[in-house]
């Protein structure tokens, strides 16, 4: 099998941090924010970097791990 791309990522956070991972990517970074499917109900905000997509949903059972 040969990997020719990848369309997009999803990631998680915790609830309540929409608009601290908003002005992080969007605000700081400056990746332009793209429309969401209305029929997704989650609270999340998609990014566009490049020719990939950054699909952020809130999770309220997200739970950072450390790193040894």
């Amino acid at each position: 099998m040969k990997i020719h791309g990848i369309e997009h990522v999803a990631l998680t956070f915790p609830a309540g941090r929409l608009d601290a991972v908003r002005d992080f990517y969007s605000g700081l970074l400056g990746l332009p924010e793209l429309p969401r499917p209305a029929s997704i109900t989650t609270p999340g905000v998609w990014l566009s970097c490049g020719a990939v997509q950054l699909h952020f949903s809130d999770d309220p059972t997200h739970s950072p791990r450390e790193r040894p």
